[in-house]
């Protein structure tokens, strides 16, 4: 492991404050204490296995899962409240060195810090040889847990599990005897560099009085610096100085494989190759601590300045015209690209990438660039006049609409016009009487785009529309590949429709099959297999396979485009340029491909709650009875730098729809009895990057009373209750007290409430079945007579006992009336009276009286 700087007291005092100078095209998000940062004073990064950043400052402990900051200090269990350094383990301990010398770790994705049991054993031994405030630079723990550390003293030491510390190597610095480098692996991923007497690979370090603050192998070279300058030293070869005279080295690390960086106290850092060549520098004016690569290849730099800058990894760049409108792009054979600008405004981007301003707009109408090889010029259309990157040009009154980008010469159209042009000379003309968007020449038949499909113009005859649905929408641009032999359409309602002039056939690739949008402006065939279409939200590429099938990528600004609504594209080489309302972005093709790598979201839940009580541990399935179904879920990711997350979730078994939200809660009520499943994603731009996913089986076990075996029990107990009725006769009483038990006992068991479903004149009527007193036949009609009021419905009265779902509850009493029997208040031998509404009982139904037991 990489060494530490030597004097941190350095960091704690005079530094002064600088103001912000960024390095040129990189934009940095800056957190500081008002963000949630416990200090402006930072000075180590460090990312946990939860994709969690955490940050050592001089006031404490903190990390951020890209929402929030989360503050540690001495009440949490930290030894000190400056923090200096983490030295993250292979055994999945985390190590912090602090400014009293106290040394604790915490468990890699916890949050629980643990005070190292020995720091009585270092303290004492700093003592004895009088190193007090020497500082732990280097720190890595063995296979047999025995802790190993290199100081800023020089001192290589090491203290087994039982605390017996033993002194492995010992040169007291700052010193000007020859000391050599060393490097003591400790476990897979960590090892201490060290200095001794003996001899290197490397030269020794010799002749400078300063102490050494730092030094670390990259490559094959050794990396020194000390208070005022920094050296490299390679293998077998005499070292040499990098830095200037006047530079204050403050910290050193790996930049990326081939580069390391220095800072410099208020110069912010510099970024070197072996060779000691500056490749790039930034943050001028800050004086950097740490230079922390995460799991999303964006850089964190923390300062003892300024707080933690934040560079994310922008794969298209933007900063070509930025605020221009930019209408349409071409380039020549030459890799030159030329741009034609909502305002009039033509430039040419030569291979150097210089803009230069060919035009400059009159009237402020959209210029149109394009390039044509029998001619082996570039035409741009602008203020009504034909111009050419070779000098000529030629007054077109009226102005151009479109300019065909299929064919060997210019085949330009207007409001109703369309002109053939060669060496800048009309050379046909047809008048129409339709809005042309675009033209395309084929077997000498010219097809032309407009407001109201495809029309073509077969052997110079009238131009008429082709009898195909999918060829009647708007079209804005038309492309012929001739090797599929086939048009590609940009239609402005159905994405990009494909249409072969020989066969008739048709297809059309929309937001169904992957397009990022239906309306599309522009399309520009790249070769056979690769065409692109620009759209109302966002660059698709789409490419076809020789079966006939096809894939759709898209990117957005969520990706980093400049704006959604995309007018043109053109590709030089292997950069592909994007024209939008807001300037021309690029992006290299192998960077394209990137931005749909799978991705890391460290997606997990955070913690659950049942019935709003937190669980203590987390758990990997939840098996809950029936009383306990209010569920709740906290989910957590990172993306740090991405617009706000979103999740979709569904929980299966429940229902089968995705729900979508941008809440890191997800809440469940009353939950029914049954087994399901929580299913969790993060969506970016409503798109899956990441195989991730939360997955949770969840059992709601059913009420006691609704189990097999309780039934059981009740049957049996039932019968045994019905026996002993009958032993004891209770049955000479009453004959029917069997069917007013059943009665009784099904309610008690079967408390929840029901529901008598109906029509009423095309309306579908739920009442539950306790609030219906009694029920009238009227012919093939029946009142149903509630506490509230009276429903008709189209019944037999026959048939309602059927329907409800409580029968036992419904007496029938006379042809044209049927009772609820707890509804009763009182009987005689003729009648019976509900709510002082007296109601027959037929001659045939008299024993039925008998049935309702007061």
């Amino acid at each position: 492991m990489p060494l530490k700087p030597v004097c941190r007291l350095i960091l704690l005092v005079f530094l002064l404050p600088y103001s912000i100078v960024m390095a040129q095209n990189v934009t940095l998000k800056n957190f500081k204490q008002k963000n949630g940062l416990p200090s402006n004073e930072v000075y180590d990064i460090f990312q946990d296995k939860n994709g969690v950043m955490w940050f050592a400052t001089d006031r404490g402990l903190a990390n951020y899962n890209g929402s929030k900051f989360k503050k540690f200090e001495l009440k949490d269990g930290l030894t000190d409240i400056t923090v200096f350094d983490f030295f993250p383990q292979e055994n999945g301990q985390v190590w912090c060195t602090t400014f009293n010398g106290k040394l604790f770790y915490f468990k890699n994705g916890s949050e629980k810090f643990i005070p190292y049991r020995y720091n009585n054993v270092i303290e004492n031994y700093l003592k004895e040889k009088k190193l007090s405030g020497s500082l732990i630079i280097s720190l890595a723990v063995d296979a047999q847990n025995a802790l190993h550390f290199f100081m800023a003293s020089g001192f290589y030491l090491k203290i087994d599990q039982k605390g017996t510390l033993t002194c492995i190597s010992k040169i007291k610095l700052p010193t000007e005897e020859p000391r050599y480098f060393h490097y003591q692996k400790i476990n897979k991923k960590q090892g201490i560099e060290y200095f001794s007497e003996q001899k290197s690979a490397f030269p020794p370090y010799v002749g400078i009085k300063e102490s050494v603050k730092r030094f670390f192998s990259f490559k094959d070279v050794k990396v020194v610096y000390s208070e005022r300058s920094v050296w490299i030293y390679p293998k077998n070869k005499n070292p040499f100085l990098i830095s200037g005279e006047k530079s204050e080295p403050l910290e050193s690390g790996e930049y990326d494989a081939d580069h390391f960086w220095i800072s410099y106290r208020g110069k912010g850092i510099f970024v070197y190759d072996t060779n000691g060549t500056v490749v790039k520098r930034g943050l001028n004016g800050h004086s950097v601590s740490r230079v922390f690569k995460d799991n999303f290849n964006s850089r964190w730099f923390s300062t003892v300045d300024g707080g933690v800058f934040y560079e994310q990894e922008e794969k298209i760049a933007k900063n070509i015209l930025k605020g221009t409108y930019v209408h349409s792009l071409t380039r020549n054979e030459d890799g030159e690209l030329f741009i034609g600008c909502y305002n009039g405004d033509v430039y040419k981007r030569n291979k150097k990438g210089v803009l230069v301003l060919l035009h400059r707009g009159l009237t402020n109408k959209p210029a149109i660039v394009q390039y044509y090889k029998a001619e082996k010029c570039t035409y741009y259309m602008v203020d009504e006049t034909l111009y050419t990157d070779t000098g000529k040009k030629m007054i077109c009154t009226g102005g151009v609409l479109k300019a065909s980008d299929d064919t060997p010469v210019p085949i330009i159209s207007r409001f109703g016009l369309l002109n053939v042009i060669e060496d800048v000379q009309v050379r046909k003309v047809d008048t129409l009487m339709f809005r042309i968007h675009d033209v395309s020449e084929h077997d000498g038949n010219y097809y032309c785009a407009s407001m109201k499909g495809i029309k073509v113009s077969k052997g110079g005859k009238k131009y008429v529309a082709i009898n195909n649905r999918l060829l009647n929408y708007r079209f804005d641009d038309m492309d012929y590949e001739p090797e599929r032999k086939v048009f590609y359409l940009a239609s402005l309602g159905v994405g990009v429709v494909v249409y072969n002039p020989h066969t008739g056939k048709t297809m059309y690739i929309d937001k169904s099959k992957g397009l990022s949008d239906d309306l599309v402006t522009e399309v520009y065939i790249e070769d056979k297999n690769t065409i692109w279409a620009c759209t109302n939200y966002g660059l698709n590429r789409i490419t076809f396979d020789k079966d006939g099938t096809f894939k759709v990528r898209y990117i957005t600004a969520s990706d980093g485009l400049s704006e959604n609504q995309i007018r043109d594209v053109e590709i030089v080489n292997d950069t592909i340029y994007v024209a939008t309302a807001n300037g021309l972005c690029s992006i290299a093709k192998n960077n394209f491909e990137a931005i749909f790598d799978k991705r890391k979201y460290f997606l997990r839940l955070s913690s659950i709650a049942v019935n709003n009580t937190v669980l203590d541990t987390p758990t990997k399935q939840l098996a809950l009875s029936y009383d306990k179904n209010q569920l709740d879920f906290w989910i957590e990711s990172v993306a740090y730098g991405r617009k706000e997350q979103v999740y979709r979730y569904k929980l299966k078994g429940l229902h089968e729809n995705w729900n979508y939200t941008s809440d890191r809660k997800i809440a469940y009520e009353f939950i029914p009895p049954g087994h399901y499943e929580l299913q969790v994603q993060v969506l970016e731009d409503n798109r899956l990057f990441s195989d991730e996913m939360v997955r949770l089986p969840i059992t709601v076990r059913n009420p006691f009373w609704t189990t097999w075996w309780f039934i059981i029990i009740v049957i049996a107990g039932l019968t045994a209750l019905i026996y002993l009725f009958f032993r004891i006769r209770v049955l000479t009483y009453n004959k029917d007290i069997i069917r007013e038990l059943l009665r009784l006992w099904v309610r008690k068991i079967k408390k929840k409430e029901k529901y008598f479903v109906f029509k009423e004149q095309g309306k579908e009527i739920r009442i539950p079945t306790n609030t219906i007193l009694y029920v009238k036949s009227s012919g093939n009609y029946m009142d149903i007579v509630t506490e509230e009021k009276v429903y008709v419905m189209r019944c037999k009265i026959g048939d309602f006992i059927s329907k409800v779902p409580d029968p036992l509850e419904f007496l029938r009493v006379h042809r044209s009336y049927i009772i609820r029997i707890d509804k009763v208040e009182q009987k005689t031998k003729k009648t019976v009276f509900i709510k002082k509404q007296e109601i027959p009982v037929g001659e045939t139904y008299l024993e039925e009286l008998d049935k309702i037991v007061f």
